[in-house]
C-alpha cells in the first residue's frame, strides 16, 4: 500500500505530466518557449522527488548517511529554483529578477557548502535526519524568493494590457 504522501506526489507529478501535454499541444506557444514551460516542471518534479526522498531514506540504515544528506540538498536548492523558473517564464529582464538570480545561486552555493559542514542537515545514528543549527538561513532565502516571485508577478500583471479592468456583462 502506497502512503499518503506519496501518492501526493504521484499526483504532483501526474500534473506535471498533464502540464506538459497541454503545453505541447498547445500551437499559440512558440515551440522556442515551450523549452521554459518543460524546465520549470522538471524542476518542480525533481524537487518534489528529492523531498520524497528525504522522507523515504530517513530513518533507512541501509543507505550512507552522506546520501540523506546530498538528497536534502538537492531538496533545499530546487525548491526555491522552482519560484525562479516559474518567474523566468515570464521573460522579465528587471533589477527583481536579477535579486531573485543572485539569491537562488547563493541559496545553491550556501547549500552545497553546507552539506559538507552539517549545517543544514543532522543525521543521527538511526540515520534520521533533523535540521541543522544554520536551517534558519535556509527559510530567510526561501522566504527572499516568495517575496521576489511575488514582486515579479505584480510587476508582471501591472504590465498587463487587462490588468485592473474588470469585466462587464
Amino acid at each position: 500500500m502506497l502512503s499518503y504522501y506519496t501518492v501526493l506526489i504521484t499526483l504532483c507529478w501526474m500534473a506535471l505530466g498533464v502540464l506538459c501535454v497541454l503545453v505541447h499541444e498547445n500551437s499559440w506557444i512558440l515551440k522556442k518557449d515551450k523549452h521554459r514551460f518543460y524546465l520549470t516542471y522538471g524542476i518542480i518534479a525533481l524537487s518534489a522527488l528529492a523531498e520524497w526522498l528525504g522522507i523515504q531514506l530517513s530513518g533507512n540504515t541501509d543507505v550512507p548517511a552522506w546520501v540523506l544528506m546530498m538528497v536534502k540538498c538537492f531538496d533545499y536548492i530546487l525548491t526555491p529554483m522552482a519560484g525562479g523558473a516559474v518567474v523566468a517564464q515570464m521573460k522579465l529582464n528587471n533589477r527583481v529578477f536579477k535579486v531573485l538570480m543572485a539569491v537562488l545561486v547563493g541559496n545553491a552555493i550556501f547549500q552545497i557548502i553546507a552539506c559538507f559542514n552539517g549545517w543544514m542537515i543532522v543525521v543521527d545514528d538511526q540515520h534520521r535526519y533533523s535540521h541543522g543549527p544554520l536551517y534558519g538561513v535556509y527559510i530567510v532565502f526561501y522566504l527572499f524568493v516568495i517575496v521576489l516571485t511575488a514582486a515579479e508577478f505584480l510587476i508582471f500583471c501591472s504590465g498587463c494590457p487587462t490588468a485592473g479592468r474588470t469585466r462587464s456583462r
